[in-house]
């Protein structure tokens, strides 16, 4: 495994929000073909959230894709 992943891997666990309400996603990706498993996925997602919990996905879901955005260039 590529070591910056698996420090990265590392560093994304030790990571916690408070104020997240319970909510925790955790993402493991083909790097070759993942853009319309994790399209459908939000999708499911969202269609099972409601309220708050559904903002606060969606404000999560916003950070990943940046995230995915730019560890994909690499």
């Amino acid at each position: 495994m590529n070591e910056n992943l698996s420090e990265f891997i590392k560093d994304l666990s030790n990571i916690f929000d408070s104020a997240s309400d319970d909510s925790y996603i955790s993402i493991y990706l083909n790097k070759y073909d993942y853009e319309k498993f994790i399209e459908k996925r939000i999708r499911e997602c969202k269609s099972a959230l409601k309220g708050d919990l559904l903002k606060n996905f969606n404000t999560t879901i916003i950070e990943v894709k940046g995230i995915i955005k730019k560890i994909s260039k690499k």
